[in-house]
This record gives C-alpha cells, structure tokens and sequence, in this order.
C-alpha cells in the first residue's frame, strides 16, 4: 500500500550534489537545518544575490499523488520555480502575502499544495529565476500524499483570464516554455478565453541603459522576449486551441510615453516620441504625454497594432479601456463642440456634462466603427471597460453604442473608475461651470483627476446588473472582474463570488492572472470557479521551532530586542 512521503532532508534526494553546501558559497543552494511539529530536516535556500544553477530530487515514487511544497518565509520575497520532469515549463511560486505573523515570519513554513500528478519515473526540478527584483528563495520539504483520482476537468467555462504584458517583469525567460508558463496552467480549468496582453509598437522601443539595476536586467529578459515575440504568439495560440479555450490579442489602449531617469526605457513608444503634435490637451491647455483618439492618424496607428497580431490566428482582440486616458481638449475635439454647442466654453464643462463626453463619445465611436470594419466580423472584440457604463462615458467610451451597433461582442466589467473631484473649482456664479482659475489652484494643492481602484465588491455588485441588460438588449457576452487582487484570504472568494453570482454575474474577468499564479491557493481557487472546488487543503502554516540549529520556540533572536 502507498503511503505519505515527506521529503525534509532535501540533500539526501538531490542528484547534483555539486550544486549544494553546508556553508555559504556563491552560485550553491545552501543546506539549512530547520524543525517542525510536522518534521525537521535540512532545507536548500540561497541569499538575494545568488544564483546557482538548478537541482533535481529523485522522489522515486510511482502513481498518483497529491504534491505540496513547503516555502521557508524568508523575510523576503521567496519566489521559487519548480516542475517534474515531464513538465512543459516551471510553475512559479511565491511564498503568500499572509502569515500567523507579519513581523518575524520566519517563524512559520508555508506548505501550498501545487498539483496532483502521476509520479512515476518523475523528478522534481527547482530553480531560482532571475527576477527582477532580489529574493531569498527556498524549499523546506516535498509532501506527497497518495491520491485516488486527478481533479475533474472544469467544464463550465466561465471566466475571462487576463495575462499582463509584463510577463517578463518576474522570470528570466530562457526558453520557448519559459515564455508560456503563464498559460500552460491553464489547461483543464474554467477558462473560456485568455485576453493575451501584447503591447503597442514594441518593435521600436529604443533599447537603453539605466540607473537602476532591476530595470537594466527586465529590459534584458523584455528584448529577448521581443525578439521572439512571433513566436510566442503562434505557441499561445496553437497552445491554446489544443487546449479546448480562446485566445484573444489584448492591448492597452493608452497611446503614450512617460519617461524619467529611472523609468524603463520600455515605456518610451516611437509613435509617441515622433508625434507631438497629436498629444492631448488638458482643460487648462497643457499637453499631456498621451495621444489623442481625435486625430484620424492615431486611430489608424492602434488599428495597424491589432492588424499587425490578429495575422497570428488569433480568434480576437481584447481593448482594455480602463486604465488609461485617451481624449482631452483637442484641436478637433473643440472644433466639433463649436459646431454643436458654439455658445459654451467646454473648458469649463466636468466630464460627466454629456455635451462634454458626447463629443468625446463621438471619436472613439468612429474609432470602433473603423476597427471593426478593419479586422472584420470573424475577429471577435472584447471591451474591458470602468466599473460604470456612466462613468466609461467620461473616458469617451460608449459601451451601450458600440453594443447596440454590433461593434463589440462582449463587454467586462473591469475594477477601476476615472472621475474628477471638483470641490473648490466651480464658479460661484454658475456651479454647473468650472472656474479655470479656481481649477488651476486646486491643482497645485492635490489631484482633481482621480482613481478608484481595487477591492470594491460593493461597487462591482451595483453596477451588474446594468451591465447584464446588454446581454438581455444586444446579445453580447459581460463578464465581470474578480475584485479582490491579492487582498483576500482563499476562504473569501467564494462569498464574494456568491455575492456577485446573487445579482446576476454568470462569468467573470480574473485580471493579472500571471501575478495570481504565482499565488498557488488563490490560482487553484480561481481556476475553479463555477465547478466543483479543489478539496485538498490549499494553504496551511507550520510553527518553526529551530533554524540552523537554534532553539526559536520560545524566544526568536531575530526579534532583536
């Protein structure tokens, strides 16, 4: 009979014996003693600054087992890969953002459960990855707990995944796997379609040193990501089609530059830099380092992106409006409030004053109309837009339009709000009207132009409903953010999910999923919705009573005093 398997003393398994050590030694995974209530052993870590080569362990087990690897919390980022030999690429995997204790937590171990798998002839690889930020990384023990059965597939398709365009920003990408480990998770979950982030003109990024070490080493993994960016893009969607979901080309609609010394030289786009002449005004009449959709020569530029990905066999595009601005006081934008309205300064008009968005509305509709028309009805379009239809229309979005009109075919609901706090600017004389003057103080004293961004389940849950009369109107698909980004314990999804489920949301947006995986409970936890949930226990923490040979049960030298 097959029993549990906990594998503590970690240099007795591993195979390479040469890249481990009892001492300190650059480009070596360190051997380090450690006890629990559960077991005691030797763990492998390594300090930030070094980086030795990868290990394998021979776990010399046969069937089906449930697999947990334990995290030292190393009062650091611990960010470790790992993958059985078999494996296409490395899951990454970081120690979580909760602890029993958040001030010496390197009091507890952290065992997450990661997959259940066939374990026969299989090796389990670690490595430390070349990230872009410094992290002490570790493994303490491999729990293997013998398993009946694998998860059943999920079957209902039901949510919208998101992969961010700064898939490099954590691993060094070595190899073609390396680049889709962020989408082969994928494979067997609720995932409907994956909204594939690709990034605008990124061919002509210039490439540049910088005053900032981390950023010098995400511009090396982002130039060699760009370098094979075709085909990544044909294996994501060759992976994906064999894999039974959708993959749509997602990008930021935001055309623009910011650029400081210690900014990324990745932010600085050619289009932007070589068009000044198309950037956006604000109400007081300064630029702002953004180009403006009221120019026909930026919408062709957007349009010509998407053109330029869609060739690879995706099956959409995904425009993800909420992060960005994309229209202001512009040259035509005033010329065509003249022709309507030549009565009133739009200057002094709040951005939800429909005279004001309409016209924005105007222009980013005829951008809809000309994409549409350029990818053509076989390319489905997927808007993420605000947390309200209402406040998307002071971003010149009118998603109700473009529905109605057949220039979406479905609409997300996304976490975020853009609007303008105008206390202290309006004019005494008419408060429907801004005071310029009173405006221009404001901004030397704080923000007038504000987010709201993040955990807001009760402002997700009030606005569904609208969203849902788009379905029941148009015909087109609503899918709704998950809004608790790295903010909520496993536990707490599915209450909020019910919480939306009770006011109609049916399938669902999981932004930032390259972020969320590396959060394994809360991956396994997303990946299930809508079927039947995971039942191993996801999580689980383990007192530390010794470390390196020292007795920490009672009192912890590292509390210092």
């Amino acid at each position: 009979m097959r029993e549990e398997v906990i594998f503590s003393n970690l240099d007795e398994f591993v195979i390479e014996k040469d890249r481990i050590s009892a001492d300190y030694e650059d480009g070596k995974w360190k051997l380090f003693e450690y006890s629990t209530g559960l077991c005691e052993g030797r763990m492998l870590v390594t300090p930030e600054d070094c980086y030795p080569e990868s290990v394998s362990f021979n776990l010399n087990l046969e069937g089906l087992y449930h697999i947990y690897i334990s995290l030292p919390k190393l009062r650091a980022e611990n960010y470790l890969n790992f993958k059985l030999s078999s494996d296409h690429g490395f899951t990454g995997a970081m120690a979580s953002y909760y602890a029993p204790m958040n001030w010496t937590t390197d009091e507890f171990l952290e065992e997450i459960y990661w997959k259940t798998a066939n374990l026969t002839g299989e090796k389990l690889i670690i490595r430390k990855s070349k990230s872009t930020f410094l992290s002490a990384t570790g493994i303490a023990w491999i729990r293997c707990v013998p398993a009946n059965e694998e998860p059943v597939p999920a079957k209902n398709k039901c949510v919208q995944m998101h992969i961010d365009e700064d898939i490099t920003a954590i691993d060094s990408l070595e190899t073609d796997a390396d680049y889709l480990a962020r989408i082969y998770p994928m494979k067997d979950t609720n995932t409907e379609f994956l909204s594939f982030e690709f990034g605008f003109d990124f061919e002509n990024y210039p490439e540049g040193k910088h005053l900032l070490h981390m950023d010098d080493l995400w511009d090396k993994n982002n130039y060699k990501y760009l370098a094979k960016k075709e085909t990544v893009y044909k294996n994501a969607v060759k992976f994906a089609k064999d894999s039974g979901f959708g993959i749509y080309a997602a990008n930021r609609m935001q055309v623009s530059n910011f650029i400081t010394p210690f900014t990324r030289y990745g932010w600085n786009m050619k289009f932007v830099q070589d068009n000044p002449q198309f950037l956006c005004r604000t109400r007081t009449g300064t630029k702002v380092n953004v180009c403006s959709y009221a120019y026909p020569e930026v919408q062709d530029f957007v349009i010509s992106q998407f053109l330029n990905v869609v060739k690879y066999g995706f099956d959409g595009i995904t425009l993800i409006y909420h992060r960005g601005h994309y229209i202001g006081f512009d040259k035509p934008v005033l010329d065509r409030f003249g022709e309507l309205y030549p009565e009133t300064d739009p200057h002094t008009l709040p951005f939800k004053d429909e005279r004001l968005h309409g016209v924005w509305c105007e222009f980013m509709t005829e951008f809809m109309r000309k994409l549409r028309t350029a990818v053509g009805s076989e390319i489905k379009i997927n808007v993420i837009t605000d947390y309200s239809l209402e406040t998307s229309k002071c971003l010149g979005l009118d998603v109700r339009c473009w529905a109605k009109n057949g220039l979406v075919d479905s609409v997300t609901q996304a976490d975020m709000e853009t609007f303008e706090d105008l206390n202290g600017c309006m004019d005494d004389n008419n408060p429907k009207l801004i005071d310029l003057e009173k405006y221009k103080y404001q901004l030397t004293r704080r923000t007038v132009v504000k987010r709201d961004f993040g955990k807001n389940v009760e402002k997700v849950c009030q606005h569904i409903p609208e969203y849902k009369k788009l379905k029941t109107l148009y015909g087109v698909e609503v899918y709704h953010v998950l809004p608790w980004a790295h903010r909520t314990m496993p536990e707490g999804y599915a209450p909020i999910v019910e919480q939306m489920q009770a006011v109609g949301a049916e399938k669902f947006l999981s932004w930032n999923t390259n972020h969320l995986m590396t959060d394994l409970p809360e991956w396994h936890t997303v990946k299930r919705i809508g079927n039947t949930p995971i039942i191993q226990p996801l999580r689980e923490f383990h007192r530390v009573l010794s470390m390196d040979g020292y007795d920490i049960s009672q009192f912890n030298p590292n509390w210092r005093g």
